[in-house]
């Protein structure tokens, strides 16, 4: 999907909600469609040194378009 942009964090529990990817074609922000995926933090299969496993099956990954 991409290089992790931001995260959603939930201060009071403690834990990260979700990570925020920019869409195809973003370069640092710019230069590309408006477009982000919010991946929630339970679509999360497994954390590498430099790799995410995603569930990309399931219907939680948000595609969020900004206009």
């Amino acid at each position: 999907m991409g290089f992790i942009n931001d995260l959603l964090i939930d201060i009071d529990e403690g834990h990260i909600k979700k990570i925020i990817v920019p869409g195809p074609g973003r370069v640092l922000n710019f230069f590309g469609k408006e477009v982000e995926y919010h991946v929630p933090w339970d679509a999360i299969e497994q954390i590498g040194d430099d790799l995410i496993i995603v569930d990309c099956e399931t219907k939680k990954i948000i595609k969020n378009i900004e206009y």
